[in-house]
């Protein structure tokens, strides 16, 4: 992945700069719990971006949901006008394939591909990340309907940390423990891998927190890291979940 233009951060600039907070409150239980988070972060054509969000919002969003897809977020990325990111979440790896077949099977996206892929100019992006606890999270909050008034959005930062095998568990441990209202995810093991749903190599802990400033990863979390962390400044889209 390129550098995400300038959101990669030296860890001196990282370490220097406060904590952020916090989720919002967790939505009523749900049965199942979501239990896999697939982070997609999208490279639009130049100016494109507004005219995939309008497209997805209007139509693939609520396809996704009735595939059995929940879409937690998605975000502008504040440092590149050519960047949307987005998370799509399933209760476990089966209803990922059932609810994804669905999708790309179904009337809203053969009706819409052309005109959707024509904004993008690159998905390699992709991470597919879980919750520590193996029960999976009540949560997100419910999204808005399309029109509604939804509650005004808050900035919002995702940290990415790059770890060897094993150590994106222990670093989002330390994550949590040193910011409970952040959510760590952490990648997903155990996926049989798809030709055409490429997902990033390694391992990976992703934090969401609520704020427009970079964050403070703990140093003992810090410590655990492969290379550069990735600090995306995000804005929600109309209809995120996640404001």
């Amino acid at each position: 992945m390129a550098r995400e233009h300038g959101a990669f951060m030296h860890r001196r600039h990282v370490l220097a700069t406060p904590m952020l907070t916090s989720l919002p409150s967790p939505a009523p239980a749900r049965t199942p719990p979501l239990s896999l988070f697939e982070l997609r972060s999208y490279r639009t054509r130049r100016g494109r971006r507004e005219e995939l969000i309008s497209m997805f919002e209007a139509h693939f969003l609520d396809a996704y949901e009735a595939a059995g897809a929940t879409i937690v977020a998605t975000f502008r990325h504040r440092a590149d006008a050519d960047r949307w990111v987005w998370i799509r979440a399933f209760t476990d790896a089966a209803s990922r394939e059932s609810a994804l077949h669905s999708f790309y099977g179904g009337a809203t996206w053969k009706r819409l591909a052309n005109a959707c892929n024509a904004t993008i100019a690159d998905v390699s992006d992709a991470w597919l990340l879980q919750p520590l606890d193996a029960a999976g999270l009540q949560w997100p909050p419910a999204m808005p309907d399309a029109g509604a008034g939804a509650t005004p959005p808050s900035p919002w930062t995702a940290v990415l940390l790059p770890t060897a095998a094993g150590d994106e568990a222990t670093a989002a441990a330390r994550w949590r423990a040193a910011d409970p209202a952040s959510l760590p995810l952490v990648t997903a093991d155990g996926i049989p891998p798809h030709p055409q749903r490429r997902l990033r190599a390694g391992h990976w802990m992703v934090a969401f927190v609520r704020g427009a400033a970079p964050v403070h990863v703990p140093a003992d979390a810090d410590a655990l890291r492969l290379g550069d962390a990735a600090i995306w400044p995000l804005d929600p889209t109309p209809r995120s979940a996640l404001r």
